[in-house]
């Protein structure tokens, strides 16, 4: 690449020298027949950029893939997509009798694997790898490679930093992050023997933070944050390292549908609070947060095919992307996720928080004593 560079630089001088002996009206007219070229040239960049040819599923044929957190939401779905395009899949579960995984493994007996995976667990971690080593030495060939792994295994917990107890961050950050880290250090062995890929399932709260999710956009900095990191380590054994950002899949996965789970999460939340923080926020404040995150479900998006179609390019294409941030909603105009995680990278802090805060809080109330306060102490300063 250094050399291509030089080259092109070698040719440019040469150009300009050439150029410096023409008169001024050849300059003038050369000038604006440059500035047409310039723009028609940046305008076909730009509709490249923006059209992309997805590869062919149907190349994943025969590809040996592990995918972690295969139980329910994006990695069954996962899953299927990848054993209906003759792919074999090494399907991590916490629970492997589960009902999803089970139907689909009866359905697809020779492309689906499921294998006890707690990805928290250093001896289940190490006996999955066990497993699919020892199967991809089998076969007449002399083995199979695998062709890539997919971190996909995640929780997700709701409600402000302040309520939430350290132990739903600890598990929070010890699925989506250390499991993550656990996951990829056993496997990058076997990538790098063909070398395969990488692909780590992350959020757009990875790449913007919104209130009520705090321990949870924490783990998915984490997570951009190491894969940009793998990226740049990997690229010298040649394997690609691709992060999938989903936006608001929340229903679709089901992690918004199980009111009980969420209820008793928010329960713990207000049982595990020191008197006065109860104070501060009220049971009325929290009861209001809970409902909000569980109306979330009926504003996501209805189903996962966004996500799986940009997970299918990233395992079957030559040159798959850095990023693939899917866009998400129920609205069929906008994903306002989506334009607040790009606004974040030139809008002033200020503005993309008063917009966020309206987005997130506005519905939200605290108690009248605790608001007064606020206000008392506002004015103290000014004093």
């Amino acid at each position: 690449m250094a050399t291509s560079i030089l080259i092109s630089a070698r040719i440019l001088g040469v150009a300009l020298i050439a150029l410096a002996g023409l008169p001024y009206s050849y300059w003038l007219l050369l000038g604006s027949k440059m500035a047409l070229f310039s723009a028609c040239m940046l305008g076909l960049f730009g509709l490249a950029a923006c059209v992309r040819i997805r590869a062919n599923p149907d190349t994943l044929n025969g590809k040996h893939i592990v995918v972690t957190g295969c139980d329910t939401g994006i990695g069954l779905a996962l899953c299927q997509r990848l054993a209906r395009h003759g792919a074999v899949v090494y399907a991590g579960c916490l629970r492997v009798n589960s009902d999803g995984i089970a139907a689909l493994t009866k359905e697809y007996p020779d492309k689906v694997f499921p294998i006890q995976m707690d990805v928290t667990s250093d001896a289940q971690v190490a006996e999955a790898f066990r497993q699919v080593d020892d199967r991809l030495c089998e076969g007449a060939d002399g083995g199979h490679f695998l062709w890539a792994l997919v971190n996909n295994a995640g929780l997700q917990f709701s409600g402000d930093v302040e309520l939430t107890t350290l132990g739903q961050a600890q598990k929070i950050m010890d699925v989506n992050y250390f499991g993550l880290l656990r996951v990829t250090k056993a496997f990058l062995p076997l990538l790098r023997e063909r070398p395969g890929r990488l692909i780590n399932v992350s959020s757009i709260r990875g790449r913007c933070a919104w209130p009520l999710a705090g321990p949870y956009t924490a783990s998915k900095f984490a997570v951009e944050g190491l894969s940009d990191t793998l990226r740049l380590e990997l690229a010298r054994f040649g394997i690609p390292v691709v992060l999938s950002e989903p936006s608001h899949y929340g229903g679709a996965t089901g992690m918004l549908s199980d009111e009980a789970r969420i209820r008793a999460e928010f329960e713990q939340q207000w049982t595990n609070a020191e008197p006065h923080v109860q104070e501060a926020y009220g049971r009325e404040y929290l009861d209001a947060v809970c409902a909000t995150v569980l109306s979330g479900a009926a504003t996501s998006h209805p189903n996962l095919d966004p996500v799986l179609d940009d997970l299918l390019d990233a395992l079957a294409s030559d040159a798959p992307k850095d990023r693939y941030l899917t866009a998400g909603t129920n609205s069929p105009w906008l994903d306002a996720y989506k334009w607040q995680a790009f606004a974040r990278d030139w809008a002033p802090a200020t503005l993309h928080d008063a917009f966020n805060s309206w987005f997130s809080l506005s519905g939200l109330r605290l108690p009248a004593s605790a608001a007064e306060r606020l206000r008392q102490t506002r004015r103290g300063w000014f004093q």
